[in-house]
């Protein structure tokens, strides 16, 4: 069963797409390194982030098409998070296994409304490529709920 996002979560997730823009904006000067989306199914943020969605994010990940979805939604990670096939590996130690159901935190939104200067952590040209390559319409933030 495909879960798809509330109208107040998909709120919840343009708002806070709309404080990280405007935060990062003024981070740094310096260029960002590009994601190397060759080696890897892990769509992962360009930079680190503070801020992340905060609704529960619940569904089976698969690997499709080279990209990995939970549901039908593309799956962008935190930075710093890795592939070793077939498990996504996070910074803190964590792992998942492709094929499992999984329960994190994060939050959807649509992948047509997604633009790389409105949203410049985020690889919107992978999730783009993914959502061509998938069918996905939709992308979601997922990282592991802090116990």
């Amino acid at each position: 069963m495909a879960l798809r996002p509330t109208l107040a979560q998909q709120a919840a997730t343009l708002a806070f797409a709309a404080l990280v823009a405007a935060g990062l904006s003024g981070c740094s000067d310096d260029p960002v390194e590009e994601h190397d989306s060759d080696q890897s199914v892990v769509i992962s943020l360009k930079v680190e982030s503070e801020w992340w969605p905060a609704a529960i994010v619940k569904g089976r990940m698969i690997e499709q098409d080279g990209c990995l979805l939970i549901d039908k939604a593309i799956a962008v990670f935190p930075m710093g998070t890795t592939w070793d096939a077939p498990n996504v590996l996070f910074d803190d130690g964590r792992s998942v296994k492709v094929g499992s159901r999984v329960r994190m935190g994060g939050g959807w939104a649509e992948v047509n409304e997604l633009t790389q200067e409105g949203l410049p952590a985020v690889p919107a040209d992978e999730v783009h490529e993914c959502a061509r390559r998938t069918g996905a319409t939709l992308y979601v933030w997922a990282r592991p709920i802090v116990d």
